[in-house]
């Protein structure tokens, strides 16, 4: 009993020490750093982008435009594409977030008169958008671009960025088009939107 107490006392130091040492090799091989975002170029040779890059809305008026309504639109790409093809995207982007809060609008009124016809108001937007060239929106001109060339690990991208405006006449004659097109596609659409005010296309 004695000798196995000794031994005790003796290995127990011993296995302590190789604990520890396990503990330490665990936390020094724990999981490996993130990958630094390394800046190549960019439009302005600059790391600082405009500030309308960095906004959190996709769209807004500025105040000293107040007749003209903002977009924005972006897309990233590798490294090995082309620019402007990147720069295309961007506003195919902000050309739908155009049409996207257009329809939300529209959508609301309907959802206030008949919530069941949600799905029927999804496919009349979605058959505006597939009738409305590309040409029909020229009042969306794009004063701004952007890029950003960056490199994170061994894979480089670039991220684009488009600035669109388009007059608030604009954005009333796109509503109306829009309204009477959803009130073509059935009669339950066309009652549903006639019995809710539409004094929201003025605002």
């Amino acid at each position: 009993m004695s000798s196995s107490i000794q031994s005790f006392k003796r290995i127990r130091p011993f296995q302590i020490a190789l604990l520890s040492l396990s503990l330490l090799a665990g936390c020094a091989s724990g999981p490996s750093p993130r990958p630094v975002r390394e800046w190549i170029d960019s439009t302005t040779r600059s790391e600082t982008p405009p500030a309308w890059v960095n906004s959190t809305q996709v769209s807004w008026t500025d105040d000293k435009r107040p007749k003209l309504e903002l977009y924005r639109g972006s897309s990233t790409i590798r490294g090995d594409q082309r620019v402007p093809g990147c720069f295309g995207l961007a506003k195919l982007q902000a050309r739908d977030q155009v049409l996207t809060q257009v329809s939300s609008k529209v959508k609301s009124l309907i959802m206030e008169a008949n919530e069941s016809l949600s799905e029927l108001a999804d496919q009349a937007f979605s058959e505006f958008r597939s009738v409305l060239s590309e040409g029909e929106l020229q009042g969306l001109r794009f004063k701004e671009e952007y890029f950003e060339r960056y490199r994170i690990g061994e894979t480089e991208r670039v991220d684009c960025f488009a600035l669109g405006e388009i007059s608030k006449n604009e954005i009333e004659r796109l509503k109306q088009r829009l309204l009477k097109h959803t009130e073509n596609t059935s009669p339950e659409l066309k009652e549903a939107l006639r019995s809710k005010t539409l004094d929201f296309i003025r605002q």
